[in-house]
């Protein structure tokens, strides 16, 4: 029997607004959360990553730059081609709006 595909999570959503504990509800190992439009401020919150050890955290770079948020090289991050591959290798997707 293999592997059900993984789930790709949206978040558009600031840290202000986003409520973490539904998230974490609905999360399975090696889920990716995928922080998009002004999600991408989660990456000023070093917790986050402790916090979702067991999830690949990727930042989309072209929303980050337009916010003037600094990934480093600790963050996981791709561009619009790369989100469309992710979406496409996903089984399915979740948008946290």
């Amino acid at each position: 029997m293999s592997k059900p595909p993984n789930t790709l999570h949206l978040v558009p959503t600031s840290p202000a607004a986003m409520r973490l504990d539904e998230l974490r509800a609905l999360l399975a190992d090696g889920d990716i959360i995928m922080f998009i439009e002004d999600g991408v401020y989660f990456a000023r919150q070093s917790e986050i990553f402790s916090e979702f050890s067991k999830q690949q955290i990727v930042f989309l770079t072209e929303d980050a730059a337009a916010r003037g948020v600094q990934l480093s090289p600790l963050h996981a991050s791709t561009d619009y081609a790369g989100f469309v591959d992710l979406t496409a290798e996903c089984g399915r997707s979740v948008s946290w709006y």
